[in-house]
């Protein structure tokens, strides 16, 4: 009975492990083929979309660096023209002073000059 068994099981076991025929191991492999084919297409779809979402990404960062350099430039500007309002008006100060010192000093000049009767 044991030695029954054992050649049952033997040959179960020899079934089971048997290596598949040439037919079959063709068939897996062009389902391997194919199930490999449908990962690569979805890969490639995959590294399309993160290209497409990192250039998207990399034109948003653009124009907020554009509008923050804008921003910028504009203040300085702005800046640089008050700056420049305020030295004009500074520099016609001190020419108008400059006159008012001028009159004054030929006033006094030309009243000393004049002989007193």
């Amino acid at each position: 009975m044991r030695k029954l068994f054992l050649v049952l099981f033997t040959a179960c076991s020899l079934g089971t492990f048997a290596q598949n025929s040439a037919r079959e191991l063709d068939e897996l492999q062009r389902q391997i083929e194919k199930k490999q084919a449908g990962t690569d297409s979805i890969s490639k779809r995959n590294d399309s979309l993160i290209q497409q979402q990192s250039r998207t990404i990399d034109s948003v960062y653009m124009r907020s660096q554009a509008e923050i350099n804008n921003n910028g430039l504009n203040s300085l500007v702005r800046e640089m023209k008050e700056r420049e309002n305020n030295q004009k008006k500074a520099m016609w100060l001190r020419i108008g002073f400059g006159i008012v010192l001028l009159i004054v000093g030929i006033i006094g000049i030309s009243r000393k000059r004049k002989p007193k009767n």
